[in-house]
């Protein structure tokens, strides 16, 4: 085998291995020269629970309304996408979350048990406030090195209660 097909065959099964990694799945690479018996498989822990802790500690922060550790779970540089409005960094951040203590202290919210996959956390939750109909709401989040980095939060409940403009 040539050198150049041995080198391209090393960088593939690299790059399998990371795909793999970041997915939270098996990682098979094979000797260059194609001989089975040097096939190493290494298990990838998944990022799957390392992201469901991120999520306990985040909605452990959101109930006792703790400013300081919500903002904890965001990156520096983290992006929250609200209704269409784009916040970008903590201190933009820290303003929505300011402003959704105030709205969701005015009523009872029910937030459905949450889908995580890998560095994604779904949620649906319903909130009502007092003397008005329940209305429905959906985050998402994408958690890389342990914090979150990017979120959305879609709710016709913002139309209602607007979140001050950054």
């Amino acid at each position: 085998m040539t050198t150049k097909k041995t080198a391209t065959r090393v960088l593939a099964s690299v790059l399998l291995a990371a795909a793999l990694s970041s997915q939270g799945g098996i990682a098979i690479a094979q000797a260059p020269n194609n001989n089975h018996k040097h096939t190493a498989v290494q298990a990838v822990a998944p990022v799957t629970q390392a992201t469901a802790d991120v999520w306990k500690r985040h909605i452990d922060a959101w109930g006792k309304r703790d400013l300081d550790a919500i903002m904890s779970d965001y990156t520096e540089d983290a992006v929250l996408v609200l209704n269409n409005q784009t916040y970008e960094g903590r201190p933009a951040i820290r303003k929505v979350f300011t402003r959704l203590f105030e709205i969701f202290d005015q009523g009872k919210n029910h937030i459905d048990p949450p889908t995580i996959k890998d560095r994604l956390v779904y949620i649906t939750w319903h909130f009502t406030p007092r003397a008005h109909q329940t209305v429905f709401g959906s985050d998402t989040f994408v958690v890389e090195n342990n914090a979150i980095s990017y979120q959305t939060i879609a709710s016709p409940l913002y139309q209602q209660y607007p979140v001050a403009p950054h």
